[in-house]
């Protein structure tokens, strides 16, 4: 910190001596004039150095202090409602997971069901038209008989 202002006060000397150059003598209100400014810019420079040390400082200390002291009831219960955010996300993902493969496992079994209606159709389609053959060999073979 303190090379920044050597640095500054370098600059400002090299402007003050530039600025004696250029003028004369006979102009010692311009000097003066120049001579205050130069001197509000290092009161102005010097002030937002400290001001930026102070709250650097101030800024160190609260973090201490905050260690110090441990949470307050607003820290925990903004902490608290993150933490049940998080839990009540997981508890509906679960949920949601638990519900996917419900539904699934609902829709084989739908699909075992209907391939077993069709099936038992199948069969009973089979069934009939065996025993409409065997009731049509059977009444062939009695019209043969009868006829014979």
């Amino acid at each position: 910190m303190h090379s920044v202002t050597l640095v500054w006060m370098n600059r400002l000397i090299l402007k003050v001596f530039s600025c004696l150059n250029s003028l004369t003598f006979n102009t010692n209100t311009n000097l003066l004039g120049v001579e205050e400014d130069l001197r509000q810019q290092y009161i102005e420079q010097e002030a937002n150095n400290r001001r930026a040390e102070v709250k650097e400082m101030n800024r160190k200390m609260r973090k201490v202090m905050d260690r110090w002291l441990g949470l307050s009831m607003e820290e925990v219960f903004l902490e608290w409602t993150l933490v049940w955010k998080a839990v009540k996300a997981r508890i509906s993902k679960d949920q949601r997971i638990k519900n996917k493969s419900m539904r699934i496992e609902n829709e084989e079994n739908i699909a075992y069901f209907e391939l077993a209606k069709k099936e038992v159709r199948i069969n009973i389609v089979l069934f009939l038209t065996t025993v409409t053959s065997m009731v049509i060999k059977k009444s062939h073979v009695i019209e043969s008989i009868e006829s014979y």
